[in-house]
């Protein structure tokens, strides 16, 4: 029975932060890659599974390239402390050790995950990446914002909804930033949910932080779960109805085209009689009857002929 839905994205810059918490973009990478230095919280480290894009390490050094002639707002170069790629995590909330390499809701939530996010960044999306050497199986990706051409600017708000939000707002006060920020961040989970979370049969919130009991929970994983079924079978009926439609068409289109063969040859026929009745009639005039329908249609031939000439 699945749980709950886990995506966290979080922005980096060239250098760790001071107070430790944020690491360095290549640090990033290290521990995206499994390097040994990097991975001192997992037990077994395992070669990650390359999904999508750019690895890692080729990210990080796009990024770390177009920083180095970037501009800030007012035209200066970039500091290494500036923000200049978002690595995010999304989780499956169910333990590998119950899973199997072909589990098809894995796999299904693999492949709305990497859909959501190519359609949500497009071309700033760069890299996918599956791990399976924790607990739960999860994806690592980056996001890389563009090098405005006219500016020089890297602008994470292209690529960051809470950023984004946050620079709009005109104020002036700290607890508006605040508010459009963590506004724009509850939409982009619950947008998240609507496009993966909800198909796969995940909850969108966790219990603890609803503070539901362990009966209420076990509630409503089970309707998510039954929710996902019948998304599913909704689906399935859409394209059966799709299919059904389209047959219908065609057979339509067959009926007609029938239809449009049979006056042909109701006309073809209807001119095989008319032809047969004027053949009798020139027979029933004797041998001069068929020498002056003859002589006629040499006539007409000669006259088409001489007329092609002019």
């Amino acid at each position: 029975m699945a749980g709950y839905q886990f995506i966290h994205i979080e922005s980096y810059a060239r250098i760790s932060s001071k107070d430790g918490k944020k690491q360095s973009t290549k640090n990033v990478a290290a521990e995206a890659e499994r390097a040994p230095h990097a991975c001192n919280h997992i037990n077994d480290p395992k070669p990650h599974v390359h999904l999508y894009g750019l690895s890692p390490s080729k990210a990080i050094e796009l990024a770390e390239k177009r920083s180095v002639i970037a501009r800030d707002k007012i035209g200066r170069k970039l500091r290494k402390d500036a923000q200049i790629i978002i690595a995010g995590v999304a989780s499956y909330p169910i333990p590998l050790a119950q899973l199997t390499p072909s589990d098809p809701g894995l796999k299904k939530w693999l492949k709305l995950t990497h859909q959501f996010l190519i359609e949500k960044y497009g071309d700033n999306y760069k890299g996918l990446y599956f791990h399976q050497d924790e607990q739960m199986p999860h994806v690592h990706f980056m996001l890389i914002p563009d090098l405005d051409p006219n500016n020089g600017q890297m602008r994470l708000d292209q690529i960051h909804d809470g950023v984004k939000a946050r620079n709009c707002v005109t104020t002036g006060r700290a607890k508006d930033k605040v508010r459009a920020y963590k506004e724009a961040m509850a939409a982009f989970q619950l947008d998240y949910y609507e496009k993966v979370g909800k198909p796969c049969g995940l909850c969108k919130e966790g219990p603890r932080k609803r503070r539901l009991t362990r009966k209420q929970w076990q509630a409503e994983k089970s309707a998510s779960q039954r929710q996902a079924e019948a998304f599913k079978n909704i689906k399935l009926a859409e394209s059966s109805l799709h299919a059904s439609q389209k047959k219908q068409n065609e057979l339509e289109k067959f009926g007609q085209e029938l239809i449009e063969l049979e006056n042909k040859a109701k006309a073809m026929h209807e001119k095989a009689l008319k032809k047969q009745s004027e053949f009798l009639t020139i027979k029933s005039n004797g041998d001069e009857g068929i020498i002056s329908y003859l002589s006629h249609k040499v006539n007409k031939f000669k006259f088409k002929i001489i007329y092609v000439q002019f």
